[in-house]
């Protein structure tokens, strides 16, 4: 894969990382947010599975890692 798109995965992935790890209100906007990240998250784990891009081994292993945590501060953060 290009270093350029897996980048963008990766920037991807932090930014909804930091974004669940600040506190915000549970309002409807940030519902929407957790939905919008859990759908991001998802494609980019069905790539994975599908091998949609050719992922060396250690750009795998980020994408699941980061996508791990994301996860991780979605599901606390549901109310």
């Amino acid at each position: 894969m290009s270093d350029k798109k897996f980048e963008h995965k990766v920037t991807e992935l932090e930014t909804i990382i930091d974004y669940f790890s600040e506190s915000h209100s549970n309002d409807d906007w940030f519902k929407s947010e957790q939905i919008t990240a859990s759908g991001t998250i998802a494609f980019r784990l069905d790539e994975l599975a599908d091998d949609t891009f050719d992922y060396s081994e250690e750009e795998r292993a980020k994408i699941l890692r980061l996508s791990a945590k994301a996860i991780r501060l979605i599901a606390c953060s549901i109310n």
